[in-house]
């Protein structure tokens, strides 16, 4: 709205200057006060508009040059630590859970929310699922852990071991900043439940890249 106003006010302030331009080169008489009250009116909002643009076109090179900075700063600052593998052996059917644990590498504190997230093991996956949180913030150096709804019936009974597959695309960047970068992974897990737990994991395709958000 201020942008509106700012540019109708020096389209008012020019069209005023050129008003008495061309009243004063036609010699036609005007009271003074009032030629002088409509020239100082017309360079007020030529100076409004002017000083506004002027605002706004250093605002947007500030945030171009944070931007920049920080897509830097902030490249590759979101890194996979491991998987996380919960399991509970006292329900029937035991439900089978995994995680992402999401380490910053970073100075800063990290703002991430989670765009994608599928996890298919034994070439099954939950026909409903409901997170909790679509991402959070991890303050730096630190680490946090992003859960997938468990499994349950959905797995296949009797085995204590189990292959699956792990895409996510993270989004991630300053907390009062925005987003700076995309994360993409695709992972390959091999699972083993039971007394023993373990994940084994291969990451089989990943990138990183800055974005325009």
């Amino acid at each position: 709205m201020i942008a509106v106003l700012a540019v109708v006010a020096g389209f008012i302030g020019t069209g005023l200057q050129i008003f008495l331009q061309v009243w004063q080169a036609r010699h036609l008489e005007m009271d003074n006060h009032l030629y002088w009250s409509l020239l100082l009116l017309g360079i007020a909002l030529m100076a409004f508009g002017i000083l506004y643009g002027l605002w706004r076109s250093l605002a947007a090179l500030y945030n171009f040059m944070t931007k920049r900075k920080f897509t830097f700063d902030y490249a590759y600052g979101l890194a996979l630590a491991g998987i996380h593998l919960g399991y509970d052996d006292s329900m029937n059917p035991p439900p089978v859970q995994l995680g992402l644990i999401l380490a910053n590498a970073t100075e800063y504190p990290i703002k991430y929310e989670v765009e994608q997230f599928d996890v298919v093991i034994e070439n099954r996956a939950l026909e409903q699922r409901t997170f909790r949180t679509t991402g959070g913030v991890i303050p730096s150096r630190m680490s946090g852990t992003y859960f997938y709804p468990p499994f349950g019936k959905e797995l296949p009974e009797g085995r204590d071991h189990l292959k699956g597959v792990i895409r996510f695309t993270i989004l991630y960047g300053h907390p009062e900043a925005g987003f700076f970068r995309k994360l993409k992974k695709e992972i390959t897990v091999s699972l083993r439940v039971g007394a023993k737990l373990s994940a084994v994991w291969l990451v089989e395709w990943e990138s990183d890249e800055g974005i325009g958000r």
